[in-house]
């Protein structure tokens, strides 16, 4: 029950903030048989399942099973819908793992993708005064979509995120918890693992 509530509120949340910010700022190469045997030992070293999305087209090690939620919303400007996708599951330490796929419409013109993620990332702040920005950082994924790194902190926890622009579509992943059950490497482990699927 706590898993589909989460979800709720995190796909209302998401969604507001991303039409907002789409309506403001109105691929893959294959992988070598050493990225594919790093992935599968990742997934074998934590115990991990590697998990395959149709939609958004990725795979990933999980440590548990997704529980998954889809939602259309409806753009205000123009006849279109973005499509989202919440898959969420949690570890015995009752650390949240999160990944939400945000596809949007042809008519969505996405202008400068560094800018994009910058607002995404402001706007998960500003929706609790208590939350503090403790770190984030640009990188590049997979060598060719830009994606932004930041940690988030309140009084109740800390979630750290990853942000990817790539086919068009939005990819926000992110590991929560109680900040002493946060074990350093986590978020790493988990966006590691991240694959676009050939």
């Amino acid at each position: 029950m706590l898993l589909r509530v989460l979800v709720a509120l995190f796909i209302l949340f998401v969604g507001l903030i991303l039409v907002k910010v789409v309506l403001e700022s109105a691929g893959n190469g294959s992988k070598g048989e050493e990225v594919k045997k790093q992935e599968e030992r990742l997934g074998v070293a934590l115990n991990w399942k590697i998990f395959h999305s149709i939609i958004g087209n990725f795979k990933m090690a999980v440590p548990g099973e997704f529980h998954h939620e889809s939602e259309e919303i409806p753009l205000t400007d123009i006849e279109a819908v973005t499509k989202y996708d919440t898959y969420i599951t949690e570890n015995i330490d009752d650390v949240t793992y999160m990944v939400t796929v945000v596809r949007y419409p042809p008519e969505v013109r996405i202008m400068n993708s560094e800018e994009m993620l910058e607002k995404v990332m402001n706007e998960i702040i500003n929706a609790d005064q208590d939350n503090e920005l403790k770190a984030y950082y640009m990188v590049t994924f997979d060598d060719m979509h830009p994606a932004l790194d930041f940690i988030i902190q309140n009084k109740k926890m800390q979630t750290e995120y990853r942000g990817m622009l790539a086919f068009h579509t939005l990819y926000l992943l992110s590991v929560s918890s109680d900040m002493p059950k946060l074990k350093q490497g986590e978020f790493t482990n988990f966006i590691d693992s991240f694959r676009f699927i050939d």
